[in-house]
């Protein structure tokens, strides 16, 4: 029952070419595969997680992402959701004969619309804010990031 993503099936690995491919699939599954509790009602709230091994650059790095979600409108067939999510990220390798490490944390919102007769995801606004610490044996460097996401059924 539902959709499953196996962060541990085969991957390409972060030194191929589609590596970064596979990476926005999993974040577009990310934001557009929920589990819905089978009844939902204003104010419902849930939880859910999910941990994946993506790459930042040269280096396999595990997302965790821990979602909240709370039913905020339901219209009909239509359900309006918020998600706050909080990400954390942790990796580690070995490039250019050095050890990389990266590490990283941040938080986003979603406004969600869901279609309940069709079971569909109709349309998904979110930012997200990270910040990125990339450690080299010399010296550390920082870096922040900002995602927006829109999301439109077709």
């Amino acid at each position: 029952r539902g959709v499953h993503l196996d962060p541990d099936g085969p991957t390409l690995g972060c030194a191929l070419a589609g590596a970064v491919a596979q990476s926005a699939a999993l974040a577009a599954a990310r934001e557009t595969l929920l589990r819905v509790p089978p009844n939902v009602a204003v104010a419902t709230r849930w939880r859910d997680s999910s941990a994946t091994i993506t790459c930042r650059g040269p280096v396999p790095t595990t997302m965790t992402t821990v979602a909240r979600y709370e039913v905020t409108a339901v219209d009909g067939p239509t359900v309006r959701v918020r998600r706050d999510v909080t990400v954390r990220l942790r990796g580690q390798a070995i490039a250019g004969g050095r050890t990389v490490t990266v590490t990283g944390g941040g938080e986003g919102s979603a406004t969600i619309e869901l279609d309940a007769a069709l079971g569909r995801v109709r349309r998904v606004d979110a930012e997200t804010r990270t910040t990125v610490t990339v450690t080299l044996p010399d010296a550390a460097r920082e870096f922040a990031q900002q995602v927006r996401t829109e999301v439109r059924a077709r």
